[in-house]
C-alpha cells in the first residue's frame, strides 16, 4: 500500500510539473518539446525498462 501511495504521489507531482511547464510555455515549439518529453517518459519505461521509470512499473 505504501508503494502505491508513493507512485500516486510521484505521478501527481509530475502532473503538476507538466501543467506548470505548459502554462509557462511561450510558443508552440516549446509546447511540442514538452509533448515529446511527456510521450518519451510514457513510452520509454514500457519498451526500455533498463532506462528506468519515474512513475513506476505502470506498463505491466
Amino acid at each position: 500500500m505504501i508503494t502505491l501511495k508513493k507512485t500516486i504521489l510521484s505521478f501527481n507531482l509530475q502532473m503538476m510539473e507538466i501543467r506548470e511547464a505548459v502554462s509557462e510555455a511561450g510558443d508552440s515549439q516549446t509546447l511540442k518539446k514538452i509533448q515529446s518529453q511527456v510521450l518519451l517518459n510514457m513510452i520509454t519505461p514500457c519498451h526500455y525498462p533498463q532506462w528506468g521509470s519515474r512513475i513506476g512499473s505502470h506498463c505491466m
